[in-house]
């Protein structure tokens, strides 16, 4: 009997349960993945606009966030002292900030730390990136990005964090001291936030 119940109970379960649980009234999913390591929607709204949206109903940038997020990517590039030729940005998004730094022709190299595949999986969803994920400057390491930092030897120009949301600013303290010693003479520290969805 008892296993008859949890037979019944498991089966009785909708498969899309937790997936509708990430879109409003209206919404639809473009891209839909769950994994081990997270669960990431890109969310069509109503106006035709796409936003990622994780599994703890976080949104990070989209379409409609494009000017923002491209301007705190050409931010960092235009303060440098110099032309930053070597540049290190964590936390992909949808890579509209990204796309800004793989837009310049000084560029040798820019390492697109994120800890999500999925994140990176979601990209083509995204028109607003300029299919930046494929760029031939952009070598893309799935990893956490603190420690990627203390891992690597690369030097950086620019080093840009950009944590999802405020409630994770905790990340940039953290992220700080191992980022010092990875600096080259000329350097430059950015870390924005993103508006919230």
């Amino acid at each position: 009997v008892g296993a008859a119940a949890m037979l019944a109970m498991v089966t009785g379960v909708p498969s899309d349960l937790f997936s509708r649980t990430l879109a409003y009234p209206g919404e639809t999913f473009a891209y839909y993945d769950e994994g081990a390591t997270d669960t990431v929607a890109v969310v069509e709204t109503t106006l035709a606009q796409r936003y990622i949206m994780y599994d703890d109903r976080r949104g990070t940038a989209g379409t409609n966030s494009y000017a923002v997020n491209f301007f705190l990517g050409h931010l960092p590039m235009l303060l440098h002292p110099g032309s930053p030729s070597e540049v290190l940005h964590v936390c992909f998004g949808v890579g509209n900030s990204l796309s800004a730094v793989a837009s310049y022709d000084d560029l040798e190299r820019v390492d697109n730390v994120e800890l999500s595949p999925h994140i990176v999986d979601a990209a083509p969803y995204f028109w607003t990136n300029n299919d930046v994920i494929n760029h031939p400057k952009v070598n893309t390491i799935i990893d956490d990005g603190r420690n990627f930092l203390m891992a690597t030897d690369n030097m950086y120009d620019v080093i840009m964090l950009e944590p999802p949301e405020t409630f994770t600013a905790g990340v940039i303290l953290s992220f700080w001291t191992p980022s010092r010693r990875r600096y080259k003479l000329s350097e430059l520290f950015s870390s924005v936030d993103s508006p919230a969805f």
